[in-house]
């Protein structure tokens, strides 16, 4: 059976950060993510990444329990990927490298845009995140 709507895409994504700081200099500064909007009663903030929303939530402080994983199998996340417009791969390369940030794998692939490039890095809780780079 055909569902009553049409999916329009990935609306946002909550990640638990142990360290707001931290995590906003990775999302913010680094991958240029800008912050939109912030809910201090819920230790979350709002990030832009292309048409989709990051929110970061500090699991560290009572604000933010609500978003702490549970010990065990249930919420979790394999990666996040970011899809980043066509680049110059070495100027990434370098970008990521002068902020002390390993590729700790990296992947050639195809998906429904076409070849792409993945480097994969992980944020400050060491969650890995994928940069899909569409390929020349």
């Amino acid at each position: 059976m055909t569902p009553p709507f049409t999916l329009r895409g990935l609306d946002h994504l909550a990640l638990p950060v142990t360290d707001m700081a931290r995590s906003l200099t990775f999302y913010r500064d680094i991958l240029g993510c800008p912050v939109t909007a912030e809910w201090p009663e819920d230790a979350l903030l709002r990030l832009r990444v292309g048409t989709s929303d990051l929110f970061l939530v500090d699991v560290t402080v009572a604000e933010g329990a609500w978003a702490k994983p549970p010990t065990g199998p249930g919420r979790n996340l394999d990666h996040l990927c970011i899809a980043l417009e066509a680049c110059d791969e070495a100027a990434v390369r370098r970008h990521l490298a002068a902020h002390g940030l390993d590729i700790i794998e990296e992947r050639a692939g195809d998906n429904r845009h076409g070849p792409t490039l993945s480097l994969y890095i992980c944020d400050p809780d060491g969650t890995p995140v994928e940069l899909l780079l569409p390929s020349p």
